[in-house]
């Protein structure tokens, strides 16, 4: 399935000469939330045994959300998400793995003024 890959970039009506692809799991394969499972419980127990920050939500205290191939980070103040930043980088240097910085977003939610004010 991953012998001899290459791909073609096509932007707008221009199409890129055929490259190899050495690295990375092909978009939409289903191998993808297989490794992904593989590996998820041991960055959970990573982040747990260094004491990473957490969150509340409701009764419960989280560092991350998980769903399909992707993780979620979520903090209450920069300096948790720094690190936590910071304990993922170690994890994926311990594994020998990289961030795929292209596919990576920081979103900050802002609690409303109270309506009137």
């Amino acid at each position: 399935m991953y012998t001899c890959v290459s791909g073609i970039i096509q932007v707008g009506n221009r199409f890129s000469k055929l490259f190899d692809i050495k690295q990375g799991v092909k978009q939409g394969s289903t191998l993808s939330p297989k490794l992904f499972n593989i590996f998820i419980n041991d960055v959970v127990n990573f982040l747990e045994n260094r004491w990473a920050p957490k969150v509340s939500l409701g009764t419960q205290k989280l560092s991350l959300f998980l769903f399909a191939d992707d993780i979620a980070l979520v903090a209450d103040k920069p300096q948790d998400l720094h690190t936590l930043l910071n304990l993922i980088e170690e994890y994926l240097h311990i594994k020998n793995l990289r961030l795929n910085t292209e596919k990576t977003e920081v979103v900050i939610f802002k609690k409303k003024e109270a309506w009137g004010r």
